[in-house]
């Protein structure tokens, strides 16, 4: 417990949870890739008894910070979430192709300071975000602004993206564009990643 895990420059692959930190506080993931396992990223939350889902999970608190990194290609789900107060922060990155659900977050409250912004989230095979989340605590608000959906607009979200508990939801805006610098900055990776992942 207690243990913070950063992950930098790392390939991360064929594995049935790609990143689990199941006796950490914080991941912290960048300028990485998570790929082709059946779970890209896995967090249980604390204050379970509050999560939708019963039996709850295990009480445990997590805060993953992904940035520039691709959540790409898993078979389930690209992040899973299962329960509640978890700060959850992902930007500038790629979570696409997942089989399941691009970003699944099943839990009452997300931390008031969660955001998943400013990444190129679509073609999931599911639902790109999929979340049961009311969020008592704080408003159920969670912050989705600015990321790139191909053709969904923020009216469509609001509509449609609603589960369960009654949760409310925040989008701020959506890049009409694709986000030309979300995902790894292939530079900054090492030889082995690169090849591994470009063939170019």
């Amino acid at each position: 417990h207690d243990v913070k895990a950063t992950i930098t420059r790392a390939l991360v692959k064929n594995f049935n949870i790609g990143l689990y930190p199941r006796n950490g506080n914080r991941l912290f993931v960048e300028d990485s890739v998570v790929r082709e396992n059946d779970v890209g990223v896995r967090v249980d939350g604390a204050n379970a008894s509050t999560s939708c889902y019963n039996p709850p999970p295990v009480v445990i608190w997590r805060d993953p910070v992904i940035r520039h990194s691709d959540i790409v290609e898993n078979r389930q789900q690209g992040i899973y979430v299962f329960g509640s107060d978890v700060l959850l922060q992902v930007e500038k990155s790629n979570i696409l192709k997942n089989g399941s659900t691009g970003i699944y977050i099943a839990g009452r409250s997300l931390h008031p300071d969660s955001y998943v912004r400013e990444n190129n989230i679509h073609d999931n095979n599911g639902r790109q975000v999929q979340a049961y989340h009311s969020g008592n605590n704080n408003g159920g608000v969670l912050d989705i602004s600015k990321n790139y959906w191909v053709h969904i607009s923020d009216p469509q979200l609001s509509q449609s993206w609603r589960f369960p508990c009654n949760g409310q939801y925040t989008f701020t805006g959506f890049s009409p564009v694709p986000i030309d610098d979300a995902g790894p900055r292939k530079d900054d990776l090492i030889d082995d990643v690169k090849t591994a992942c470009w063939s170019d």
